[in-house]
């Protein structure tokens, strides 16, 4: 149980500590069945030592632990049961590790922590935080999730930042819920009294011209932008620019290019005749042979020193 923060509500799987001789007969004691199981994954001692006391931790805890903190207590007491000695240096790798954590979840029935436990985690946590606030709550509902349906716990801080994450995400909702049930009743009392009268409805209507009904109201609504927005095509002059489609939605179509004015094609043609084309090397050079700018460049002098050509240089 975590002591850190929330009080001691949280019930996160921990070792017990320190260790008495009643924790070491129930935590571990190995059975005859895991006894010859772990022979066969690991063949070596100390390999062998340290794959069936994870194997306790994990039934304790639901979680592995790393290799230098398991319990000293705990892995001499496996030892006594294998006829092992305690080892003085593991020679652990990586793959090694792996191996033996793979082969412990395959005996246990066990999913590993990944996108399937986080997803079991995150549905705990969304499903309780729609009645609590407290944090520790919300982390014990992904605890008990998570050991129900057999899935290796994470380490505490990433329950906490799922918690943190699902609080938020309700809080926001809740209040958006408020405001919009607030705007409503305000959007309800700031209505006139007529407004919830159906025959007032009906001859406020037919005072206006509005046909009788939402169908009728909606066509001549419909009617009515429509003229509005050919009288503003007309006025603007873009008419053609933007269209209806057949379910009447705006649509631009593809517009057709006009041919150059004689004038405009005149004046782009004394353009070019005053102000011909020319490349950019060109005028780097022109520049060069009137400015002798290249002198202010080039190569550290011991390298350029031999190169004769200044340009070049």
């Amino acid at each position: 149980m975590d002591h850190s923060q929330y009080g001691s509500r949280i019930v996160y799987p921990q070792m017990p500590e320190p260790l008495t001789e009643r924790d070491l007969a129930c935590v571990f004691t190995v059975s005859p069945q895991e006894d010859h199981w772990a022979r066969t994954v690991a063949r070596k001692g100390p390999w062998l030592a340290v794959l069936l006391t994870q194997l306790k931790v994990f039934q304790h805890v639901g979680r592995f632990l790393p290799t230098a903190e398991l319990p000293a207590a705990g892995m001499s007491h496996v030892i006594a049961q294998a006829g092992l000695e305690m080892p003085a240096d593991f020679g652990y790798d990586r793959r090694t590790l792996y191996r033996q954590h793979h082969a412990i979840r395959e005996f246990l029935g066990i999913t590993p922590w990944g996108a399937k436990a986080r997803a079991i985690a995150s549905g705990a946590i969304a499903a309780a935080a729609e009645a609590r606030v407290d944090p520790a709550d919300l982390i014990n509902a992904a605890i008990d999730a998570l050991i129900r349906e057999r899935c290796e716990l994470p380490m505490l801080s990433t329950l906490r930042e799922l918690a943190a994450t699902a609080h938020r995400l309700v809080n926001a909702a809740q209040w958006d819920q408020v405001h919009d049930r607030l705007s409503e009743a305000v959007r309800r009392e700031n209505l006139p009294p007529e407004a919830s009268d159906p025959q007032r409805i009906a001859a406020y209507a037919v005072e206006r011209g509005w046909p009788a009904g939402a169908v009728g109201f909606t066509a001549h609504l419909r009617d009515k932008l429509d003229n509005e927005a050919r009288r503003l095509d007309t006025d603007v002059g873009l008419r053609g620019t933007v269209q209806l489609d057949k379910n009447r939605r705006p649509i631009v179509p593809r517009i057709i290019a006009s041919e150059l004015p004689v004038s405009v094609a005149h004046a782009v043609r004394q353009v070019l005749e005053e102000m011909p084309e020319r490349s950019v090397l060109e005028a780097l050079a022109n520049t060069a042979q009137w400015a002798h700018w290249p002198r202010h460049f080039g190569l550290p002098s011991r390298l350029g020193s031999g190169i004769e050509n200044l340009h070049e240089r």
